[in-house]
């Protein structure tokens, strides 16, 4: 099971537990479905930085905007709203 689904499947089940103490007290003693949920945030987030960053420099080099990270960059770099002026 990759890390992505692993922290799907744990959201989920806090979703639904019974009470939001449970998930409190969890979160509290970091238990383990907590403390995987932790790590597995972690792992997410670093995978993602990686592909903003390599995205980022490759950005330098093309102006190849086919993705939605591009177009978002794109917005951001310009200071507009998206899809004004695109279609």
């Amino acid at each position: 099971m990759s890390t992505f689904e692993d922290v799907i499947r744990l959201i989920s089940e806090r979703f639904l537990s019974l009470t939001c103490f449970t998930c409190k007290t969890k979160k509290l003693f970091n238990f383990r479905s907590e403390r995987r949920l932790r790590e597995s945030i972690t792992t997410v987030h670093k995978f993602v930085d990686s592909i903003i960053r390599s995205k980022l420099e490759a950005k330098e080099y093309t102006d190849d905007d086919e993705d939605l990270l591009s177009r978002l960059f794109d917005v951001e770099d310009e200071g507009r709203v998206p899809n004004e002026g695109k279609t």
